[in-house]
């Protein structure tokens, strides 16, 4: 069974964030990427901005891979407030 994570991070400059949101948010995607490289089984799939709010997409392949790569992402983020929403995939 997978599990995919949406990190929802709000923006203030507009629907899709101003500039500076905007890399801001390519930044932290790169380094959670790196980060997660040492965490099997969890990998980045993508990211999008819209609605206000940019979304990263995390899938892990087991619960404890999830929990891991989700704890990255708030060490990593520190003060950054993001929701996190997720659910299993029940195809497996």
């Amino acid at each position: 069974m997978g599990r995919m994570m949406v990190l929802s991070f709000p923006l203030d400059g507009g629907d899709a964030g101003d500039a500076e949101e905007r890399e801001a948010i390519y930044a932290f995607e790169d380094a959670l990427a790196a980060r997660l490289d040492t965490v099997k089984g969890a990998f980045l799939d993508g990211h999008e901005f819209g609605g206000s709010a940019a979304r990263l997409f995390l899938l892990a392949e087991t619960e404890k891979a999830a929990e891991r790569a989700l704890k990255l992402a708030r060490d990593l983020a520190g003060d950054v407030p993001f929701d996190v929403e997720g659910f299993d995939d029940e195809e497996d």
